[in-house]
């Protein structure tokens, strides 16, 4: 089995403009743990995190750290599969559950609920000759205390499409369905978009990702060096 611990801590810098607030700087601390038997393809991957949050309503006036706001922690717990079915195609499989609870800061804070999250995913990609695909399947569903039903349930399925332009150079368009009940209402849409994943060297690499779903556009960017 190969294993992996790993720590970060980081401060977050809040800058209000027109001193209509004072500056603050809200701490955020994590560790991770991953545990994986490459042969089998099985893992476990286990996550705690800590951050501050300002609320954005206070009327405190101190600066630096939060005197007005919420100390969130997060305990996630997350079984994986990961299993090379070819030389060119993959399958995942993970479940994952989020334990999130909020304690206040100050005494004019109002109280946040805690919650839990259910996700999963499923996935099967093969690399592109020029041609390629990635297909998936994610699951999500968000309790909060206090409620007898989810307040949020989505389900999405996606198709992406790879071609490969030589190389360094991977494009597609992203087509998928998606299923949104939130408390009593429901949604029903399609997910269209394109991805793209640019190697210029074996260790540098800048990926891009736009979707349109029925609430918002979005737009994901990662550069890795």
């Amino acid at each position: 089995a190969n294993s992996l611990i790993q720590g970060d801590i980081k401060y977050d810098i809040y800058h209000y403009g027109k001193n209509t607030r004072p500056n603050q700087a809200v701490p955020t601390g994590a560790l991770r743990g991953v545990t994986q038997w490459r042969d089998a393809g099985l893992g476990l991957d286990i996550g705690w995190s800590a951050r501050q949050e300002p609320d954005q309503f206070s009327a405190n006036t101190d600066s630096g750290l939060v005197q007005q706001g919420y100390t969130t922690t997060e305990w996630r717990l997350s079984p994986f599969f990961e299993k090379r079915l070819s030389e060119r195609t993959e399958a995942k499989l993970r479940a994952t559950q989020t334990w999130v609870q909020s304690s206040k800061i100050g005494t004019n804070t109002a109280a946040r609920p805690d919650s839990q999250v259910t996700s999963a995913l499923a996935s099967v990609a093969t690399r592109p000759a020029p041609l390629g695909y990635d297909l998936s399947l994610t699951h999500q569903s968000t309790q909060v205390q206090g409620q007898s039903d989810p307040v949020l349930i989505q389900t999405i399925g996606r198709i992406k499409g790879i071609y490969a332009l030589g190389q360094e150079l991977e494009v597609g368009p992203i087509v998928g369905v998606e299923s949104d009940k939130v408390l009593l209402d429901r949604f029903n849409d399609r997910v269209y978009g394109w991805h793209m994943l640019w190697r210029p060297q074996e260790r540098t690499s800048l990926s891009a990702q736009t979707e349109q779903r029925f609430h918002s556009y979005d737009l994901i960017a990662l550069f890795i060096e």
